[in-house]
């Protein structure tokens, strides 16, 4: 990722476009959208594999405005994200197309009980922006408010789903929920989160060392926490 955004970043200055004191810019901005770009990529590729292609779009409407304008947890590498993203993508269409199967009423009770569990901790938490911070920029006003227009458009929506009962509200729910679970394990600090995901990774992949799955992801301190707690 970083070799292409250099090649992209050489290329607009060989041919006039930016200066030399743009290149740190327009490089993260490159390894940004080129890792964003293959991130929904894999999670549509992987919802026309598995034939959810149509929970994929939800999953990423319900996905993206909403961490856009509430935060949460954010990986410290684009490794770590494109795992952590497409992982909550899988679970997202695998539990949904789960529960599906079941569609019982009650169960639907407890699932819409959990989504305004949901929105409300979105509503009351949004933007996760450290507390330092707040004072120092209107970008918590702002993202604050475009969180609550977006959760209320999100909630119009689900209840317009829950007329004609489909597949899609649970995808819907689901990814809410995922959400809600990553702004706050974003308050509590993610590290230990992540280490405790090597270690699922360490045991599905034997051939792995779990350091060296977290060197390879792109976190020296991640790798240096997991040694010591593997």
């Amino acid at each position: 990722m970083l070799i292409l955004a250099r090649k992209s970043t050489e290329l607009l200055v060989n041919r006039g476009k930016i200066c030399h004191t743009q290149i740190s810019i327009y490089e993260y901005g490159f390894e940004l959208l080129f890792s964003t770009v293959g991130t929904l990529s894999f999670i549509l590729i992987l919802g026309v594999l598995g034939n959810y292609i149509s929970q994929a779009i939800v999953f990423l409407l319900y996905f993206i405005p909403v961490r856009i304008a509430a935060g949460g947890y954010h990986a410290k590498s684009y490794g770590r994200c494109f795992m952590l993203t497409n992982t909550g993508g899988i679970i997202c269409f695998s539990v949904s197309e789960f529960l599906w199967q079941i569609n019982s009423i009650y169960l639907q009770i407890i699932l819409l009980i959990g989504f305004v569990w949901a929105c409300k901790y979105i509503w009351d938490n949004a933007p996760i922006i450290p507390s330092k911070y707040r004072g120092k920029t209107n970008r918590y006003r702002v993202n604050r408010r475009y969180a609550h227009n977006i959760v209320i458009l999100e909630i119009a929506f689900v209840i317009l789903l829950a007329t004609r009962p489909n597949r899609f509200i649970f995808t819907a729910i689901i990814t809410t929920y995922l959400v809600a679970i990553m702004m706050k394990i974003a308050k509590k600090g993610g590290d230990m989160i992540w280490i405790q995901y090597l270690h699922l990774l360490h045991g599905l992949s034997k051939k792995w060392q779990c350091q060296e799955l977290a060197s390879f992801l792109g976190d020296l301190a991640i790798s240096q926490k997991c040694q010591k707690s593997c």
